[in-house]
Order: C-alpha cells, then sequence, then structure tokens
C-alpha cells in the first residue's frame, strides 16, 4: 500500500522578521500551489534555538571525530570509512 501525504514542512534558511513583508509574499505564493488549504508561519523561539544548537553540535563532534580518524589514518574510499564509523 502506497503513503499518503498529508503536508509538508517547510524551513526557512534564517529566522526573518513577520513585519518585513517576506512572510506574506511567501505565504501567498504556497497559497497558491494547488491543493494547499492552509499555510501558518511558525515563530522562532528559544526552545527552536535550543534543537539547532544542539543539532550543531552533535554534527560538528561527528565531523571532528571523523577529521582526526582520518588525519591518523586516511581512508582510501570516504564512503567504506563512513560506513564503519556509523558501526562502531
Amino acid at each position: 500500500m502506497t503513503d499518503r501525504i498529508a503536508g509538508f514542512t517547510v524551513t526557512l534558511k534564517e529566522d526573518v522578521r513577520e513585519d518585513d513583508g517576506y512572510i506574506e509574499r511567501v505565504t501567498t505564493a504556497i497559497r497558491m500551489i494547488a491543493g494547499v488549504i492552509d499555510v501558518s508561519p511558525i515563530v522562532a523561539d528559544i526552545d527552536l534555538h535550543i534543537a539547532e544548537e544542539r543539532s550543531l553540535r552533535e554534527w560538528t563532534d561527528v565531523f571532528h571525530e571523523l577529521w582526526m580518524a582520518a588525519r591518523d589514518e586516511p581512508p582510501a574510499d570516504i564512503a567504506a570509512a563512513l560506513k564503519a564509523f556509523r558501526k562502531g
């Protein structure tokens, strides 16, 4: 059985001010897409900021570990190195 899609999540590259007109233009453009029945902006708050910072830190730690491993013993095949890293 094929999954049914109920909606999409769109993430902006960076937070924008609510009063600069950008949000209204983007919201209007998304509403023009066939099948869209609702568009609601999500206000950035401290919880969002904390989640972003934690995610960034996790990826920084992973990159650092990969960098240190590659520095000590450069992999011939980066795909194989990533696969080995994920296993161990």
